[in-house]
């Protein structure tokens, strides 16, 4: 058993929190020894508010048409198939969505949903299970408590009381050579609030600047980058991955799309700003079945649920595919519909408006597994990807 208590309390990080509250991760844990512990949750280092996503493979398989299948997420390949053909997709969730969350071995979990789904989970990252870095809850009586995974037996996620403000969140505009994205930034991965560290090397020299202290950051070339201080001063940075190629990307998180990664290699500069209110536990509400129209290449009409590649169901889970070099994961709610454009291609339309070429995924390519539809009355219609023609999503 190991407790790392600290006597930093909560109240501590209201001193740089916005006039916001309610917005970050909260809940109870429950551990194997008794205790527990309520407040701010912060999980896997990365992971701090509501609409930041718990990334992981559903337990439960799914079958290929065929031998072989590839399945990227952010282009990174995360396949996982059987002699039998059997892939264990991909799982990716708002943490607004969860109920409670229950460890069952070192490398599973299951979920509850806040509309009683219950889902199965299996480890693909440091997200779930033993690989998990830590789990640090900021209890307003106990402090900040660091959690192993073996040491949770339960968490209970909550809205809490909105009245302690919230961390200051990292927001601002990423200018890349396809335009600009503006949203909630995680930095190289692990950075998104004010009181996390750039870390970098100036004339040989450790410098550790809080983020809080960043007004710009502009890359210069692969190994470096100028920092634009708040206080008007610059400062050249290289020699860690914050600040060079080794960056492993800048992560966007945009209401009405989901969110995009930006490579080191598309990456021009970053421009912080006063952020907007993140969404509260309140404003989730577990999701929805995915529904719609399916037409098919013979102008065939096929209606009612619909599984995404065999695999997507629900409101909450992602299409992913790439544009311009820039990686997007968007959020089924926010899709009007997908037509298809070629073996390698589709067309993606927003409901804000939005209208996107993706490529690069098997969920907008010939890897596809199938568009499958549960009409109300009569049998399950599965519609290949050389016969898919367009969906029409319903909304909730």
């Amino acid at each position: 058993m190991r407790y790392l208590v600290a006597v930093t309390v909560i109240g501590a990080l209201a001193s740089v929190g916005s006039v916001q509250a309610g917005g970050e991760i909260h809940g109870t844990i429950s551990t194997e020894a008794g205790e527990e512990f309520t407040g701010a949750i912060r999980w896997d280092r990365n992971e701090n508010f509501w609409d930041d996503v718990l990334d992981a493979r559903k337990e439960d398989v799914v079958y290929t048409r065929e031998g072989g299948v590839t399945v990227y997420l952010f282009g990174k390949k995360i396949i996982d198939v059987d002699d039998d053909n059997r892939v264990h997709p991909v799982f990716s969730i708002p943490f607004g969505h969860i109920r409670s969350l229950r460890p069952v071995s070192g490398r599973r979990a299951k979920l509850i949903l806040k509309n009683g789904e219950v889902i199965k989970i299996v480890s693909n990252n440091s997200d779930i299970g033993n690989s998990i870095r830590d789990v640090v809850i900021l209890d307003g009586k106990k402090g900040k408590t660091s959690l192993d995974w073996d040491e949770i037996e339960k968490i209970r996620f909550s809205a809490g009381s909105g009245t302690v403000r919230d961390a200051e969140r990292l927001y601002g505009t990423v200018d890349t050579p396809a335009g600009p994205f503006t949203g909630f930034i995680v930095w190289d991965m692990d950075e998104a609030m004010f009181e996390d560290i750039l870390d970098g090397e100036e004339d040989g020299v450790d410098r550790e600047i809080p983020f809080g202290d960043i007004r710009i950051i502009e890359k210069v070339d692969q190994r470096s980058c100028r920092v634009h201080l708040q206080d008007g001063k610059k400062v050249n940075l290289e020699g860690t991955n914050d600040v060079n190629s080794g960056n492993r990307g800048i992560f966007v998180t945009i209401p009405g799309l989901g969110r995009v990664r930006v490579s080191w290699g598309q990456f021009q500069q970053v421009r912080f700003e006063p952020a907007p209110r993140s969404p509260t536990y309140g404003e989730f509400d577990g999701g929805w079945k995915l529904s719609g129209t399916v037409t098919t290449s013979d102008g065939s009409l096929h209606q009612g649920m619909i599984h995404w590649d065999r695999d997507e169901s629900y409101s909450w889970e992602f299409l992913d595919g790439r544009a311009d070099r820039i990686k997007y994961a968007i959020l089924f709610e926010n899709i009007e519909s997908i037509r298809r454009l070629s073996a390698r291609s589709a067309e993606v339309q927003l409901r804000n408006g939005t209208v996107l070429t993706l490529t690069g995924s098997n969920d907008v390519n010939s890897g596809n597994k199938g568009i499958r539809v549960f009409p109300p009355d009569g049998d399950e219609v599965e519609i290949p990807w050389e016969e898919f023609r367009r969906a029409k999503f319903s909304g909730k």
